[in-house]
């Protein structure tokens, strides 16, 4: 991410302010004070993490014990490399945005609109395949029929 008032980001003229060992003692700072138990890292490559925990093994400085980096069914990017790194370092992933940023939420949730709007017998089955709606069409329909049935049966 470039710096505020950056205008391009050339990723070659950019380099990290602090280096990495200052970075650490830092954080032992502040586990020697009780301020915080643990070291994690967030968004960083397998060069980044190696590079945590050899920094901090030598010099003997709190070891990185988590990584927070995207994962989820339609962002594998851990996966790449960084899922290796880990194993093999003993750090663990906090997967970040495992709902795919709503996008799998929205999913699941328009799936059980329709299911519930054809287990009231509103709509037809959602599962047999049918060319004549798009999944956004019998899903506007299983949502005014739903509304429709509770303005039937009285409920807010």
């Amino acid at each position: 991410v470039p710096p505020f008032g950056i205008k391009y980001y050339n990723p070659a003229n950019q380099t990290s302010q602090t280096p990495l060992h200052a970075q650490l003692e830092a954080l032992a700072s502040l586990v020697q004070a009780g301020k915080v138990r643990q070291i994690g890292l967030s968004n960083e490559t397998p060069y980044g993490v190696h590079e945590f925990v050899r920094l901090a093994e030598q010099y003997g400085l709190p070891r990185v014990v988590s990584v927070q980096n995207p994962y989820c069914l339609i962002n594998r990017s851990f996966e790449n490399a960084l899922d290796e790194s880990c194993h093999r370092l003993k750090v663990s992933l906090l997967a970040y945005s495992p709902l795919g940023f709503g996008l799998l939420l929205l999913q699941g949730i328009s799936e059980m609109i329709k299911r519930l709007a054809f287990l009231q017998g509103l709509i037809e089955d959602p599962t047999a395949k049918k060319t004549e709606k798009s999944a956004e069409e019998e899903l506007a329909e299983a949502i005014r029929r739903l509304a429709e049935a509770g303005k039937t049966h009285k409920a807010n």
